[in-house]
């Protein structure tokens, strides 16, 4: 459980502390991001300046008065998460700042004994078999020990150097409940192909690709795809998503989440295989890093120029020629717009804000995340 604190625990504190009280209770990460929050729910993922100021300064507790205090925060009463002498976040009430006040204290306090109730589970797993500790070590411990990754390697025989790639398999019929089953199951699995049961119809494989000095940038895709087509033979998945290239163990941690990723952010635009690769979906990877409100500090004077019927134009337009790669005539078939319509639109678009995305590759760039800025919601402030 990275720092104490993760998204899991925190709806699953906040599912049960809904049916106490009728105040919005939001739970932030070190990273300042809204991770939880039990009745606005429109504000996960967002960036809260103070929590993350809070963070930075370790300030044991902080109140809003008013909502044109900070952008993209309301009033209420703030506290520090510590645990072991950490920082792990900070929990938020939202609400007149007298009435929410005791009701913030003991929430705090009931987080900071659950998660330190989690940690005990931890250290339990970690006297449990080499496997477990391993999987801890690789996906739970953080930052990752390259010490301790490099000795239970050795001890499990798992090869450190050789080139791997995640893949979250997704499967309508239920998983066996071990990976020793799994593997019974699936018999193209090999013995360097790591595996992990994640829940009854999830499984994750780090699918060996090549070793430590193979070529194997030029044809990574075309040996995944081999090897999905020959696991349907076997066990027929519903979905996969396939992280990031690994050759290091301290990686691996990321490269699952990229999977997480994905398996959370293209659901709904379903492609024939049902195969879906990270590399496809780096620049919406990287778009979904940068916090609201450095997007909001650097576009916020366009929201205020721009009516929304301009925004929604921009948004609609720049969104059809990212897809189809800035190619004018399919950008337009996608729209149901004539191409000379679409020229149009260019054409107001330069006019208006004085950038030609169609033709000056850096002006692409600002477009695409002046599309990101413009599709979210943002602050009032």
């Amino acid at each position: 459980m990275p720092n104490g604190l993760s998204e899991t625990l925190a709806k699953r504190f906040l599912m049960k502390i809904d049916k106490y009280t009728e105040y919005n209770v939001n739970i932030i990460d070190v990273n300042g991001i809204i991770i939880a929050a039990s009745r606005m729910k429109e504000r996960i993922g967002k960036f809260h300046e103070m929590a993350y100021y809070m963070i930075q300064n370790h300030v044991e507790s902080m109140v809003i008065q008013s909502e044109n205090d900070y952008d993209g925060v309301l009033p209420g009463v703030n506290l520090l998460l510590q645990s072991s002498g950490s920082v792990l976040g900070v929990v938020g009430v939202t609400g007149e700042v007298e009435k929410v006040r005791e009701i913030a204290m003991i929430i705090k306090m009931s987080l900071e004994t659950v998660i330190g109730y989690e940690k005990q589970q931890e250290d339990i797993l970690y006297r449990r078999s080499v496997q477990e500790q391993f999987y801890i070590a690789l996906f739970v411990q953080a930052p990752p020990s390259k010490t301790t990754l490099e000795l239970l390697a050795r001890q499990l025989q798992i090869e450190e150097h050789c080139i791997r790639i995640p893949v979250l398999l997704c499967f309508k019929e239920t998983t066996p409940k071990d990976v020793t089953s799994l593997r019974r199951e699936i018999p193209i699995l090999r013995e360097q192909d790591l595996c992990w049961i994640f829940d009854n119809h999830r499984a994750l494989v780090f699918f060996k690709i090549g070793s430590e000095g193979e070529d194997v940038l030029r044809n990574w895709r075309r040996i995944v795809c081999a090897w999905l087509e020959r696991l349907q033979r076997y066990k027929r998945f519903d979905v996969a998503y396939v992280g990031s290239i690994q050759n290091r163990l301290i990686y691996y941690a990321s490269a699952l989440k990229h999977c997480r990723w994905l398996e959370e952010n293209v659901v709904g635009s379903r492609n024939q295989a049902n195969v879906y690769f990270f590399y496809d979906y780096v620049q919406e990877y990287a778009a979904s890093l940068v916090p609201d409100i450095e997007l909001h500090a650097a576009f916020n004077v366009f929201r205020r120029i721009l009516d929304e019927p301009m925004k929604e134009l921009f948004v609609q337009t720049v969104s059809a020629l990212e897809s189809n790669n800035y190619h004018l005539s399919e950008s337009s078939k996608q729209l149901y717009l004539h191409k000379n319509t679409m020229a149009f639109r260019m054409n107001r678009i330069k006019e208006r804000m004085d950038i030609d995305p169609l033709h000056e590759a850096k002006d692409r760039k600002m477009a695409m995340w002046l599309c990101q800025y413009f599709g979210n919601d943002k602050p009032t402030g």
